[in-house]
């Protein structure tokens, strides 16, 4: 799997589900961390990672994310709007984990109060 430069132990960490690991390895910048925890948050919906999207949805952490917002497009991308329409772009967490039916994330995604 190809991955942008820099993302490659992030991607693994939200695969693997080791949300510690993920966390730490957030960028610094707020922007893109913001992006890299919907991207995380996306990934633990698919695989079922509860503990993962405990920790990204929890109103208490301040890397906290909406299951309900799309995934969206890489924030050093959004001037481009070549690429704007692909489907995968406006689908969110919940739509994912209500399309693979993870049930115990969608409870997470509840309990923390999805918008």
């Amino acid at each position: 799997m190809d991955v942008w430069d820099g993302w490659t132990n992030l991607i693994n960490y939200a695969l693997n589900g080791h949300a510690k690991r993920f966390l730490y390895s957030l960028s610094k910048v707020e922007k893109l961390a913001q992006y890299q925890c919907r991207v995380g948050l996306y990934i633990a919906a698919h695989f079922g990672h509860s503990d993962l999207a405990s920790q990204l949805t929890s109103k208490k952490s301040p890397t906290s994310v909406d299951p309900g917002e799309a995934v969206g497009m890489h924030p050093a991308r959004e001037w481009c709007h070549e690429h704007a329409n692909h489907v995968e772009m406006g689908k969110a967490p919940v739509h994912i984990a209500a399309q693979i039916g993870n049930l115990n994330i969608l409870r997470i995604f509840v309990a923390n109060n999805i918008r």
